[in-house]
């Protein structure tokens, strides 16, 4: 059974709450795209927000119900994506910018939270001339590890 979306990014830090992020479909010219909103579970319904642009998301962490992040990107245009996180505060989703663009992130805490991809310098750039970091989200802000190379 199809449920009319794609499949989509979760998170949740307890049974009363629980993000997905289902997509809709947009256009730029000619051009079909996907983007994501949010739902909230707390427990008994569906609490639908928006991001302040249509953002792709890609992966979630969520810590408490005034504690979400989302990760992805938009369309600046037709084939040019810019990296866009935001964070849920319990009332709106505000823009986040990170040092780079995370591929992946793993969340240990509202403390300490991991990711890893190109520096915002090298994120457009070819892959082979990327240069790949490691963030850190230390509870106030997102600190740069560089990754050795072989």
């Amino acid at each position: 059974m199809s449920l009319g979306f794609n499949v989509a990014p979760v998170a949740a830090s307890s049974a009363t709450n629980a993000w997905i992020f289902p997509a809709l479909f947009g256009h730029i010219r000619n051009s079909f795209f996907a983007y994501n909103y949010a739902l909230q579970w707390n427990g008994r319904i569906w609490r639908a927000s928006k991001f302040p642009r249509k953002l792709i998301v890609q992966s979630a962490a969520a810590f408490s119900r005034t504690d979400a992040w989302a990760f992805g990107m938009f369309y600046r245009s037709e084939n040019f994506l810019v990296p866009y996180n935001a964070r849920y505060n319990g009332h709106a989703w505000r823009k986040v910018l990170l040092p780079g663009e995370p591929f992946a992130v793993s969340a240990v805490s509202r403390s300490d939270m991991w990711a890893v991809g190109p520096s915002l310098k090298t994120a457009t750039m070819a892959p082979d001339k990327q240069v790949i970091i490691a963030m850190h989200w230390t509870g106030r802000s997102w600190h740069t590890l560089a990754i050795p190379t072989r």
